[in-house]
């Protein structure tokens, strides 16, 4: 679940700095078979370029204005397939210090884009940070909680 503001919009306690303080409701499903094969080694770390060979579409790809900043994008693509990545900044408390307008665009822009996602049946199951674009990027994985990710083929990448 997506909680918006769980922490209210003040800063009282440093968890509002930008005037929100969403959060993510997580189930650990750590008796899951895609879990026990993580930790005995029979399932490797899937990275990014894998995902992207296997045609995982990035929801919400950034771009870089003239100042160099990493820009979230105007819009979003709508999803119908199994998995979809999804941007977030890399440096997030870093762009709070920085350039605090910036990442309040971000926090709006990931609000939208997760709340959408996982209203659509969508489930974050990973977490990859990799170069790419010749720049370092991060994103979540979001797969289709009724559809069978497990079914992917990565064994060619």
């Amino acid at each position: 679940s997506y909680l918006e503001n769980y922490y209210g919009t003040t800063n009282e306690g440093g968890l509002s700095r930008t005037g929100t303080s969403d959060r993510l409701l997580v189930e650990w499903w750590v008796t899951n078979r895609r879990v026990e094969e993580r930790l005995n080694g029979s399932r490797g770390l899937i990275n990014l370029n894998q995902y992207l060979e296997a045609d995982t579409p990035i929801a919400n790809a950034s771009t870089v204005n003239n100042s160099g900043l990493v820009i979230p994008s105007d819009t979003f693509e709508i999803l119908t397939g199994s998995l979809a990545l999804v941007e977030i900044p890399v440096t997030y408390e870093a762009l709070i210090h920085d350039n605090l307008p910036l990442a309040v665009q971000w926090q709006s822009h990931i609000r939208e884009v997760m709340q959408r996602l996982l209203i659509n049946g969508y489930i974050i199951t990973d977490f990859v940070r990799s170069t790419f674009e010749n720049r370092e990027r991060a994103f979540y994985l979001f797969s289709q909680a009724d559809k069978a990710f497990e079914r992917v083929d990565f064994s060619n990448n």
